[in-house]
């Protein structure tokens, strides 16, 4: 089928095919380390960030997490997570230290 001039020129214009967009790069998934003490004890509730280079403190009640903070050292956040879960639980606690050393 032959088009005329006129019929071509009254062809709306193509507009250029786009590109589809890129999705940004993902940030990738924060990995936190486990701390342990200086007697090779895991610290409950403790963990490394190695982005942030802090130690961060979580205790979990009722199927949700509450942070309690970031520390420099281990051991407050340790001490910090357990005054927590005797806020939380009382006796029942699962402690880092033994309850006698928070009364």
């Amino acid at each position: 089928m032959n088009h005329t001039p006129e019929q071509i020129a009254a062809w709306p214009e193509r507009k250029p095919e786009r590109k589809p967009e890129r999705k940004p790069e993902r940030k990738p998934r924060m990995v936190l380390h486990a701390v342990y003490d200086d007697n090779g004890n895991k610290l409950r509730g403790v963990h490394w960030d190695p982005y942030n280079k802090h130690f961060i403190s979580k205790v979990s009640h009722n199927r949700q997490h509450i942070h309690l903070g970031t520390f420099t050292c281990p051991l407050e956040a340790a001490r910090a997570r357990d005054r927590k879960c005797i806020e939380l639980y009382g006796e029942r606690a699962e402690l880092n230290f033994p309850l006698e050393t928070y009364q």
